[in-house]
């Protein structure tokens, strides 16, 4: 359900805003389906609006190209993701894509960064930490070492990616300074 056009603070977009487009845009971002997807690209460690560019594309079309216009829809999406428990976590990200060159991402407050090492040895054993200097990392099996690979911060990321209960590595992270995992096979060739 969208949110009142009364609830958007247009601040320096106030006359841009207070036109036909600008109540349509409003109720068009804070619409449940469109703050879902932003939550989504968030989750995926995109900015926000890289969720919801077609969508906009297809209901507005080039109406929505003018630069002011896009600012505004910046400032209406971190009103929409503010009041959706999200914070700024970089702005002037860039994007490649149609009608935006740059995006600001959002993250939750309660995420922090996982960093994730793999044995020399065995590129699935895995073993997470909450530092890349991985100080806090255990011996590694005999004749192995331990090589950054990555890292991740959203619950969806480190599921679909790895195959894990993030908050269950956090918690042991938290507890022992690393935990470990194995990254299975997700998909297997057909016999």
């Amino acid at each position: 359900m969208s949110a009142d056009f009364e609830e958007y603070q247009a601040g320096r977009f106030a006359s841009t805003a207070d036109t036909p487009l600008g109540h349509r845009l409003w109720a068009f971002i804070t619409e449940d389906k469109i703050i879902y997807a932003m939550e989504v690209a968030s989750d995926l460690g995109q900015p926000a609006v890289a969720g919801i560019e077609e969508a906009l594309l297809d209901k507005f079309g080039k109406d929505v190209l003018p630069d002011r216009i896009k600012q505004m829809i910046g400032h209406m999406v971190r009103q929409a993701m503010e009041r959706e428990g999200f914070v700024v976590d970089q702005s002037d990200v860039k994007m490649n894509s149609v009608p935006f060159s740059k995006g600001t991402r959002y993250r939750r407050p309660d995420w922090y960064p996982v960093h994730v090492f793999r044995s020399t040895l065995d590129a699935r054993d895995l073993c997470f930490t909450d530092t890349r200097a991985g100080e806090k990392l255990p011996a590694p099996p005999a004749g192995a070492k331990w090589r950054y690979w990555t890292s991740f911060s959203t619950t969806l990321r480190g599921a679909v990616a790895f195959g894990i209960s993030p908050r269950d590595v956090r918690t042991e992270v938290k507890k022992h300074g690393y935990a470990r995992g194995r990254l299975e096979r997700m998909l297997r060739a057909a016999s």
